[in-house]
């Protein structure tokens, strides 16, 4: 094998170890968005209970403000999931990126060997 497709076959294998290392960043930030999502679904849920504590009476006026303010702690929780997450999928992005310029690098002279 000449020197030049030697140096070709490396590219490729860093290529696909950026890849590789790109698609579990992004595998882990969607992991994070899912949980983030979750945590605004609870949120959700405990506002709505607590809208309905408000509803049955002024005895549960306190019971349902309560509920209502966990609710929104776990809004805000979810969504520095999501961020996170969105900013594990951008990392992983740009791994691929770079993992794609390792296909044509711009600095190896074209040759054909025989």
């Amino acid at each position: 094998m000449c020197h030049f497709m030697m140096i070709m076959y490396h590219f490729k294998a860093i290529m696909i170890d950026f890849m590789m290392v790109g698609n579990d960043f992004m595998m882990v930030g969607n992991d994070f968005m899912v949980v983030g999502n979750d945590f605004m679904m609870v949120g959700n849920d405990f506002i709505v209970v607590g809208n309905d504590f408000m509803m049955v009476g002024s005895d549960f006026i306190v019971v349902g403000n309560d509920f209502i303010v966990v609710g929104n702690d776990f809004i805000v929780v979810g969504n520095d999931f999501m961020v996170v997450g969105n900013d594990f999928i951008v990392v992983g992005n740009d791994f691929t990126v770079v993992g794609n310029d390792f296909l044509s690098p711009p600095h190896l002279p074209v040759k054909i060997c025989l």
